[in-house]
């Protein structure tokens, strides 16, 4: 599976190992949910992602260690979510991020 979209599916929990087995997701589309937190391991499969869209969510909270595998993520979209803190080291390691 190279991309998954799930825009507007009401999803309001994402589990840590939700997407453990898609080791080839290249885009993932989760705009338009309900989510309210990135944890740490949600995305740790996930070493060919490319671009991810997370907008029009209700994130107040992303992990500090969220996108540590996400060394070829080029777009990351955030607009309407409602985060209200980053740690330093959130978006370290995305260096291919445009």
């Amino acid at each position: 599976l190279y991309y998954l979209d799930l825009e507007s599916n009401n999803l309001n929990n994402l589990e840590p190992d939700s997407f453990r087995d898609l080791f080839d997701l290249n885009s993932l589309y989760l705009q338009r949910n309900k989510i309210p937190k990135i944890s740490n391991a949600l995305f740790r499969n996930l070493n060919k992602l490319n671009k991810l869209d997370l907008s029009d969510n209700k994130i107040s909270f992303i992990e500090s260690k969220s996108f540590i595998n996400q060394t070829d993520l080029q777009t990351l979209y955030l607009s309407v979510i409602n985060l209200t803190y980053i740690e330093n080291e959130t978006f370290r390691n995305l260096i291919q991020l445009k």
